[in-house]
């Protein structure tokens, strides 16, 4: 045992002498390129690749989608005539009132419509100027609502407007 503990010292002295080791050099990051926008010609807006709830939009359009029917799309510093000419050009039944832009989507009638049924409401898309940027609002369509059936039992009086033709 006494001669273990010598040997023990030893190894215990020649692991403390031992430089510590050398930490990894730091590797450089190489900076994320930028993706460059695509200039269009004539100085228009770019189309963006996807729509927005089938809406074409312009290329800085990111949609935040505030619930299951309403996204909002802030652009920054975007120059109004040139959005409502992107909107106009693509959207002809567009119409701008000053400094709001409405446009209501075309939903094709069904091939079996009748013209006493209700009909889906279109989805509809508001462009509005503000003082830094534009702001377009996408609101989709829904069924219209519809009264619900009778719960009454009793017959109306003979004076009864429901009775008036």
């Amino acid at each position: 045992m006494v001669r273990r503990l010598p040997i023990a010292l030893l190894l215990l002295t020649s692991l403390a002498c031992e430089a510590p080791p050398v930490p990894p050099s730091p590797v450089a990051k190489v900076p994320l390129l930028a993706v460059a926008q695509v200039e269009c010609p004539g100085g228009l807006l770019c189309e963006a690749t996807e729509t927005v709830d089938g809406w074409r939009v312009p290329q800085p359009c990111r949609p935040d989608h505030l619930g299951q029917r309403v996204a909002t799309c802030w652009m920054q510093g975007l120059d109004w005539p040139r959005l409502t000419e992107f909107f106009q050009t693509r959207y002809p039944h567009a119409t701008q009132n000053g400094s709001l832009l409405r446009i209501a989507g075309q939903v094709p009638p069904p091939a079996d419509a009748t013209p006493t049924l209700p009909t889906r409401t279109p989805p509809l898309l508001l462009a509005h100027a503000r003082p830094q940027g534009v702001e377009l609002v996408f609101l989709a369509g829904d069924p219209v609502d519809t009264p619900l059936p009778a719960t009454e039992t009793a017959t109306a009086n003979p004076a009864s407007p429901r009775r008036a033709p």
